[in-house]
């Protein structure tokens, strides 16, 4: 008398061939800097806002520094997201379609504060930068004001932005 077990093991078919469409789909996948289980709380649109570059290194004889400055990306896309490991994450896609990864870049996203109508985090990155993000359910709907302040980079900037939100989960 046969098992179960063989009989079963019998019928198996040989598995499929994966097509390139699959394989490439799989490898963007693994490569996201998104993990699977990761949940959107805020999904944002472009920044409008203003820089200011100090008037030291490379750009101090540039005539835009020393001053605040129109400053903006308004193909860019920021999202607040919880990763798999219940991790925050700041998305942050820019105009040449890439998308990065605050965890990634090495920086902690801390939550500072909490409340029915905001939400406020900050980022802090080892190489030398700190951004701040404070999402808002407000009357005319909802929005990020966000801060970046890069104090060790080849070229020092802080700047403030603002970018209205599709989606913001408060709750």
């Amino acid at each position: 008398m046969r098992s179960r077990l063989s009989v079963k093991m019998r019928q198996r078919r040989a598995p499929k061939r994966l097509g390139i469409r699959a394989v490439a789909v799989g490898a963007l996948v693994l490569l996201s800097p998104v993990s699977a289980g990761a949940v959107d709380i805020a999904v944002c649109g472009g920044s409008h806002g203003y820089a200011y570059f100090p008037e030291i290194g490379i750009l101090q004889d540039d005539p835009n520094t020393g001053k605040w400055v129109t400053d903006g990306i308004s193909d860019g896309r920021i999202t607040l997201a919880t990763t798999a490991e219940n991790e925050l994450d700041i998305l942050f896609g820019d105009a040449s379609g890439g998308v990065y990864s605050a965890a990634n870049e090495g920086a902690r996203v801390i939550l500072i504060d909490r409340s029915d109508d905001k939400l406020a985090v900050l980022a802090v990155y080892p190489q030398g930068a700190i951004e701040t993000y404070t999402f808002y359910q407000s009357a005319s709907g909802p929005e990020v004001l966000w801060s970046s302040n890069k104090f060790n980079a080849l070229i020092p900037k802080m700047a403030a932005y603002r970018a209205s939100c599709r989606f913001l989960y408060l709750e």
